[in-house]
């Protein structure tokens, strides 16, 4: 997520970025989820 963007692919670099994030928020809801 920290990575800076490749020159001629900021576009693509936001989309994962964007996915990764995504990817981070599924993990943290499974981990919450079995914290209970």
């Amino acid at each position: 997520l920290a990575a800076p963007d490749r020159p001629g692919r900021a576009s693509a670099d936001a989309g994962r970025r964007a996915e990764a994030r995504r990817l981070l928020e599924q993990v943290v809801a499974k981990l919450a989820q079995g914290a209970q």
